[in-house]
Formats: structure tokens, C-alpha cells, sequence
């Protein structure tokens, strides 16, 4: 993934969470929207996730699991047999790595758990 679109995201999902001026926020968050709604969008978040610091506490990582979430139900590329089991390799050395620096921000286990059974399900087929 091109380190320059993670950048951005990255710095889109920082400006909804923690900027002071209401303006920058609406606009980030309609951007984000934007971004969301993508059928790539999902790929975007697993490079970032994969290069994040999981002692970030600005939602990148939130964000993130949030969208592959989000993508589990509705985007059948997510959910492809070639592409699964390395997006759950993923999944869980984050999962892990958020744990481990104990970021239960980071970690929030609704996110992650979401997303899990559409993906166990796809690999029973």
C-alpha cells in the first residue's frame, strides 16, 4: 500500500479525534465517510494497522479495526479465500501487539471480535 495514502488517512482520523476547531473535524469526518464507503478502503486500513504503533492513542488504530469491521459484512473481496487467512494473521498480531502495550484503547475488543465470525464463516466454505 502506498505509504503516502496511510499518511493521510492517518492524519484525517488524528484531526476527527483531536482537533480543537469544529470545522477541521466535519471535514475529516466526511472525508473518512468518503474513504469508508470505498471497496479498498479495507486495504487502506490493514496497512495502517500494520504500521501502527499500538501506543497511539490519537484512533488510528480504532479507526481502523473499526472499517475492517464495517467491511466484513459487506464486501465479499474481504472475505476472499486467497486474501482471508493473511487478513487474520493481521488481525491477530495487532489484536496482540495492542494487548501486549496494554492499549485497551487500541484493543477494544468489539471491534475486533466483529469482524471475526464473518471471516470464520467465509473460511468454512
Amino acid at each position: 500500500m502506498d505509504g503516502q495514502q496511510v499518511q493521510a488517512l492517518r492524519n484525517a482520523v488524528q484531526v476527527l479525534y483531536t482537533s480543537p476547531n469544529r470545522r477541521d473535524q466535519n471535514r475529516a469526518d466526511t472525508w473518512l465517510q468518503d474513504f469508508r464507503q470505498g471497496p479498498q478502503s479495507w486495504r487502506l486500513c490493514l496497512a495502517m494497522l500494520a504500521s501502527s504503533s499500538f501506543q497511539d492513542t490519537t484512533g488510528t488504530v480504532y479507526f481502523a479495526a473499526n472499517n475492517l469491521r464495517y467491511h466484513c459484512g459487506r464486501n465479499q473481496d474481504l472475505l476472499a479465500v486467497d486474501v482471508l487467512p493473511q487478513v487474520l494473521s493481521q488481525l491477530a498480531r495487532c489484536l496482540l501487539g495492542a494487548v501486549e502495550c496494554s492499549n485497551w484503547y487500541a484493543a477494544k475488543p468489539s471491534q475486533w471480535c466483529h469482524a471475526t465470525p464473518s471471516m470464520h464463516g467465509a473460511l468454512k466454505m
